[in-house]
């Protein structure tokens, strides 16, 4: 196992990306199953339509739903703004695509302009309203009925919708606010009611109704307390306006934009999802909350350590470390709570004290790590989605600026899923019974940042003049933040925001119900499936032979029967049990010269195996898998990568160096290098594709080294540039896209594991878009951070079903990590469950001065099974997956 694999998390940092954030799209739910359903159609610059897409036109009245601080880091879908209870109250029905609404905008001179912009956008739907700047200076109605006439009729002919509002009342201290004027507006409002039935697709909406009233000078005016300014609503009258237009939005459109409730619909139930359902957050029933009983033992490390959950009732999946003072467990941090209906067991078996021993308590799984005695129910949905948790909020004197922090919520979750470039944005359930409380405003936020630094996004944020809602108001809505980038931001914090009215509030309470959250990801970078042929598909055991080795070496040295080799030194036992070799080749024995392949080396070991046969005459089939090695691990550089990459320009060195100065890797991230693996690889399949006893083709593992981040900052520093982590990953899967297409009737598996950027989903979902092929780079049974919170072997699992699963046993594998023995036993049951792997490629660790190694693998073989056994149509497969994944399928 090479140093870099275990070295380089102590030593990744995130590098920096510059990128830009507006009012962007965000994918529909409907969108997201469709990526989840139908995920060979979506290409990087085709992609299917997003569903209803929203352009706004308007004034101030209609803009405050926005807002943006001077300094670009919070970002706020506003409760003073009616566009956010609209959207909210409809369920997200319309996706926000074009934002024209200016404050100080008329309808004479500004929104036919707007109009124009959004139906340039592409918008389904148009939402308009204004007219009162245009009469407080001085346009008159009929002026007025003209431009609004001129406006509708170009937003009637170039959008499927239009949504032609009412206008709002001004109060007699307005600016400009005559009585005369006031009371225009009413006629204006008769005006647009008339023209109902003009336009097929337009749609009159009165909002006027529920928030005016008669003044005492007999104009229309803001019902109390409904306006702060005299011209805008607060949150209570923006709520009644929202409540009126989600009325007609509910009724003509479909709900393209529901909470996900289909679990197959999240990064673990389908790892090609851009939707992320599946964290602590959205657990359903009864998860880990607690110890019950604790005994702390002793020496135990500082740093924490994984505990191990066995046994208990439910689907399980419980993740946690142990939280340590002094060497004795003083508490646990949950990852992830799992599901349960009885308590599990827990063991301290991974934190190398002694002592500990606990019970666990269960509590409502998707609320761990927030202060459950705010809890006071737990119900199921009325509409059968999952639970509300009823949460009764004991606001402090700040609460209206913050919320309650869900503190390991999403932050694993979002960064490893998302890209600097990809948009992401979250939405929430939130349910209000009727219920006399001093609530003004609830909905999820994000909190984005990296040390002092930080971006903050808001889906019903609180201003200075919004009151409690009445203790009328009921309503079931989903709220959804504002359009987020991660850009070179850590770490990522998801929020509940329930916020009041008053700066001291202590004592107050306001009560909400929260349902189902979910994250939804707009990649900057999408694929498009391979297509395949029949693909050699030949589950079992494979031997790793040595890069230098031809064919003699293995007949003579080993063998596929089982006995005792002819020759070699010293003399080793045989075993039936290889199905076929996997054999490396340097990049450099491949391509010595830039364009000059030597392929022989391939060829020659496809003739040996299509002819072999036992020692009796008998036939047996065998097959290659080709491995391309391009990281030298502990070769020069010079014995491993072809001169040119090395020395042309534009390669710019093509390697650098890691595992302690002893190895070198490629630089993927530079565009030329990746041009030149792909064309051998397309050499390779152009020459072998076909051939019946090419079982596959591997190429190296996603592990970056330990210096990588390094580099690449003194390379941006050297070349004024801007090479990003992400840059280096995203060059991996294009030569890993671009190889796998060439490969139409063989197996093609990326070494998959540790990601240079850390965002191990996003690769993930990347490369089964594509239909490429994950493999382990490793069968380590008791690594930590391979199966535990990083995750590797449990995307390599779930995307299982999708892609091929090739596992490859290490040289240092037979002894593990950590000098720890591991059991050779064990091991093809640990790539089967835990992998779902069809493969297993063993290296051939003889001869070594180790206490466990190839020996010891050969004589487990060979008591496993005879050799007829071995060469049978069922044993040569050894209960490794034989069913073929759906891309090659």
């Amino acid at each position: 196992m090479s140093k870099s694999r275990r070295s380089f998390l102590k030593t990744v940092t995130a590098a920096s990306v510059v990128s830009t954030i507006g009012n962007a799209a965000v994918f529909s739910q409907a969108y997201a199953t469709q990526i989840s359903n139908r995920y060979n159609t979506v290409t990087t610059d085709n992609l299917p339509s997003p569903g209803n897409t929203l352009g706004i036109v308007g004034d101030e009245v209609t803009s405050k739903f926005y807002s943006v601080s001077s300094d670009q880091t919070v970002f706020k879908y506003m409760a003073n703004g009616y566009l956010t209870w609209a959207l909210a109250l409809s369920q997200q029905r319309l996706r926000i695509a074009s934002n024209q609404a200016a404050p100080g905008a008329t309808v004479k001179d500004s929104f036919y302009a707007q109009v124009e912009a959004c139906i340039a956008n592409g918008v389904t739907d148009i939402i308009c309203m204004g007219g009162q700047n245009d009469l407080r200076q001085n346009t008159t109605l009929s002026d007025l009925q003209t431009a609004w006439t001129r406006v509708i009729a170009r937003a009637s002919a170039g959008a499927q919708r239009v949504w032609w509002l009412t206008q709002t009342p001004l109060n007699v201290s307005a600016p400009n606010a005559t009585p005369a004027i006031r009371n225009t507006i009413a006629q204006l409002n008769t005006w647009i009611l008339s023209q109902a039935t003009t336009y097929p697709n337009v749609v009159v909406i009165d909002v006027t109704t529920p928030v005016a009233k008669t003044a005492q000078d007999n104009a229309m005016a803001w019902i109390d307390t409904y306006s702060a300014d005299n011209v805008t609503p607060i949150n209570v009258g923006a709520f009644y306006i929202g409540q009126a237009i989600a009325a007609k939005w509910t009724a003509a459109i479909s709900n393209q934009f529901e909470l996900a409730t289909d679990p197959q619909d999240d990064i673990v139930g389908d790892p090609r999802s851009v939707n992320i359902v599946h964290n602590s957050l959205f657990t359903e029933g009864l998860g880990i909350a607690s110890f019950d009983t604790l005994a702390g033992g002793s020496g135990y490390p500082a740093a924490g350590f994984d505990l191990v959950f066995n046994g208990g009732s439910g689907t399980g999946g419980a993740i946690a470390k142990a939280v340590v003072t002094n060497g004795v467990v003083t508490g646990m941090n949950i990852i992830n709570p799992g599901s349960y209906t009885e308590a599990p067991s827990v063991s301290f078996e991974k934190g190398g004290g002694s002592g500990a021993a606990a019970t666990l308590k269960l509590g409502p799984a998707g609320y761990a790590n927030l202060n459950t005695s705010n809890i006071t129910t737990l119900e199921d949905h009325p509409e059968g989605h999952g639970k509300l948790a009823k949460l009764t909020v004991a606001f402090p004197n700040y609460q209206y600026k913050g919320g309650f922090r869900y503190a390991y919520s999403m932050n694993r979750d979002i960064i490893k899923h998302i890209g600097p470039k990809d948009v992401f944005s979250v939405r929430c359930e939130i349910r209000r019974d009727p219920v006399a409380d001093k609530l003004a405003a609830a909905g999820p936020a994000v909190q984005i940042y990296k040390g002092s630094l930080g971006r903050y996004y808001y889906s019903c944020g609180i201003s200075a003049d919004d009151k409690p809602l009445p203790s009328t108001v009921q309503f079931s809505a989903v709220f959804q933040t504002p359009p987020a980038t991660v850009d070179n931001y850590s770490a990522v914090d998801l929020l509940l925001h329930v916020a009041n009215d008053q700066s001291f509030a202590t004592g107050t309470t306001g009560t909400v119900k929260v349902g189902r959250f979910s994250c939804l990801v707009q990649p900057s970078v999408t694929y498009t499936r391979a297509q395949k042929g029949i693909v050699n598909f030949h589950p079992g055991h494979y031997l790793n032979v040595y890069a230098d080795w031809g064919y003699g070496h293995f007949a003579s040295q080993d063998g596929f029967e089982t006995g005792t080799a002819t020759g070699g030194s010293p003399v080793t036992d045989t075993t039936a049990a290889w199905r076929g070799i996997e054999h490396p080749w340097y990049w450099k024995d491949l391509e010595p010269t830039k364009g000059d392949y030597k392929l022989d080396g391939i060829k020659n070991w496809l003739d040996a195996l299509r002819n072999y046969k036992n020692k009796d005459g008998t036939p047996v089939a065998k097959y290659l898998l080709v491995y391309l090695l391009t990281d030298s691990y502990t070769r020069p550089a010079a014995n491993s990568f072809p001169q040119y990459i090395l020395e042309d320009p534009e390669y710019e060195g093509g390697v650098y160096q890691h595992n302690n100065g002893q190895g070198w890797k490629t630089r993927y991230d530079n565009p030329c290098i990746q041009d030149r693996l792909i064309a051998l690889a397309q050499k390779i399949a152009e020459t072998f594709d076909s051939d019946s006893v090419f079982e596959g083709f591997r190429i190296d593992e996603t592990a970056p080294g330990d210096t990588l981040a390094q580099v690449l900052t003194d390379y941006n520093k050297a070349k004024n540039k801007n090479v990003t982590l992400t840059d280096y990953v995203e060059g991996q899967v294009r030569i890993a896209v671009e190889m796998n297409k060439a490969f139409k009737r063989s197996l093609f598996t990326i070494g998959y594991n540790y990601v240079a950027d850390q965002k191990d989903t996003r690769l993930a979902r990347m490369l089964v878009q594509a239909g490429v092929g994950m493999g382990a780079v490793d069968i380590v049974q008791i690594e930590p951070t391979l199966a535990g919170q990083y995750m590797s072997y449990d995307i390599i699992k779930s995307t299982s079903r999708f892609v091929p699963s090739l596992a490859h046993f290490d040289s240092l594998n037979y002894m593990s990590n950590g000098n720890v023995v591991q059991n050779v036993a064990t091991v093809t049951d640990f790539a089967a469950t835990r992998l779902h792997a069809s493969h297993i490629s063993w290296y051939r660790q003889w001869p070594s001065n180790l206490p466990n190694n190839y020996k010891q693998l050969v004589d487990y073989f060979n008591a496993k099974k005879t050799q007829s056994e071995w060469q049978s149509a069922t044993g040569c497969t050894d209960g490794l997956n034989t069913v073929p994944p759906e891309s090659i399928s």
